[in-house]
């Protein structure tokens, strides 16, 4: 997942939570924006099965919200995290790797994920609110889980998330955000 947004933009302006259908960031990331990188970068970056089924607020499972996610795969080169992914950012595991409990301990779950949103507004996630057809989940900057992300009526910010080749090799840092990995 790359460390900053690369822009504040609509996820779908059609107003579907389908990521597949294309939605709107999906075209720009895997048309635009891959076509804009670097040849060495492009060739780095391998398709890979992104899980982009819906899941169910109160969700006190998160096994069950894993399941749902990966009920519906959408296969490319460049998407987002999902829910349960950001979930299980967190180190407070007993406390923060289930949404209900998450919600519920939020103040303290929320010192404890690796991801950083300073200076962002909300970071967009692949999962679609299951009770509705143009809600995505997002994570906002103060750390909650918000289920209100309309997908055309509200910009978010676009953190990238995709898979390296296994012919990369790491070259060095250690993988901290002062130390990054370095690769080639």
């Amino acid at each position: 997942m790359k460390a900053s947004s690369i822009t504040n933009d609509y996820w779908d302006t059609s107003g579907s939570n389908n990521w597949a259908r294309p939605a709107t960031l999906n075209t720009y990331l895997n048309g635009t924006y891959l076509n804009q990188l670097a040849s060495t970068a492009k060739n780095q970056i391998v398709s890979h099965d992104f899980s982009i089924g819906a899941v169910t607020w109160n969700n006190n499972s998160i096994s069950t919200q894993v399941s749902n996610e990966n009920s519906n795969k959408w296969n490319g080169k460049i998407g987002f995290i999902t829910l349960s992914e950001y979930l299980r950012t967190n180190s407070n595991k007993s406390s923060c790797h289930i949404m209900n409990s998450y919600n519920n301990n939020v103040i303290n779950c929320k010192p404890s994920t690796w991801i950083s949103l300073s200076g962002y507004n909300y970071l967009w996630t692949l999962s679609p609110v299951s009770e509705t057809s143009d809600y995505v989940y997002r994570i906002s900057s103060t750390g909650d889980i918000d289920r209100y992300g309309n997908v055309n009526h509200l910009a978010g910010n676009v953190f990238t998330t995709l898979y390296l080749s296994s012919s990369v090799q790491i070259t060095g840092g250690n993988g901290s955000q002062s130390n990054p990995y370095t690769i080639k």
